[in-house]
Formats: C-alpha cells, structure tokens, sequence
C-alpha cells in the first residue's frame, strides 16, 4: 500500500527490536504504567486536587472530606505515595499529606478542574471544619 509516497508497511518498522532498545525502555515503562495505574482510581482523583488546592492535609481531614473509611484512604494513599504523586510526614502520632515537589501544575490544575469537590471546608475556616487531629502540637517526620 502506498500513501503520500510512503510504502506501508514500512520495512525499518517491521524489523524485530534490538535487545538495548527493549532493555533500556523497560524500566521507564514499568514506572510510567505503575504512575498511570496509580491514576486509574477515582477515590486517588479525589485526593490530588484536594492537595493541590489546600496544601498539606491530615488523614483525618481527607478522611472526613471524601467520606471513605481509614483503611480505604491508607490503601489509596499508599498507592499515590508509592507511584510519587504524594509525600507524606508524621506531626506527632498523626499523618499529613502534600503533593510531591515537582508534580506538574498543569496536569493538576486539569484534575483539579475536572474533579472539583463542593465542600464547605477549606483551609481558610478551619474553626467550622470537622475537628482535626492536628489541633495538637508534636515533632514531625518527613517520609
């Protein structure tokens, strides 16, 4: 077949890869396809234009916004930890979450838009919100 003077198929593009082009691919796929799985959620959405918008947030605090159970939040958490979208540090025996430096604006501002939760909290009147585990004072830990 031929189409604006190109002869398909191809005969470069049907020649099986080279070992090193398999072999040096194969590891960004596999972080690429974790990062990507770690997306296909919708309860993780949920969690990223709530960080993005508000900062750092406790688990109770995302816990009570969302409306899941701590076991499903600390499961949905992890996957986003362990794919780098969130980083997360210890403030006394509690847990805060943020967005991991780095993390592209323009791809959070499109979840955040996309997925906007209608809530009547915000960081900006913290008295009226659920009370949080945070209103204690206690060293930190970033992990």
């Amino acid at each position: 077949m031929q189409t604006d003077g190109v002869v398909y198929p191809r005969a470069q593009a049907t020649v099986p890869p080279r070992e090193a082009e398999l072999a040096s691919h194969h590891e960004d796929a596999e972080a690429l396809a974790e990062r990507f799985q770690a997306l296909a959620d919708a309860s993780r959405l949920k969690v990223l234009p709530l960080l993005y918008s508000r900062g750092e947030m406790c688990a109770c605090e995302l816990q009570s916004v969302l409306g899941v159970s701590a076991s499903n939040l600390s499961f949905h958490l992890q996957v986003l930890r362990h794919a780098g979208f969130v980083k997360s540090r210890r403030v006394g025996k509690w847990t805060v979450y943020r967005l991991s430096p780095g993390m592209p604006n323009g791809f959070l501002s499109a979840v955040a838009m996309r997925f906007a939760i209608r809530s009547g909290f915000s960081s900006a009147n913290r008295e009226e919100a659920p009370a949080c585990c945070l209103c204690e004072a206690g060293e930190s830990e970033e992990s």
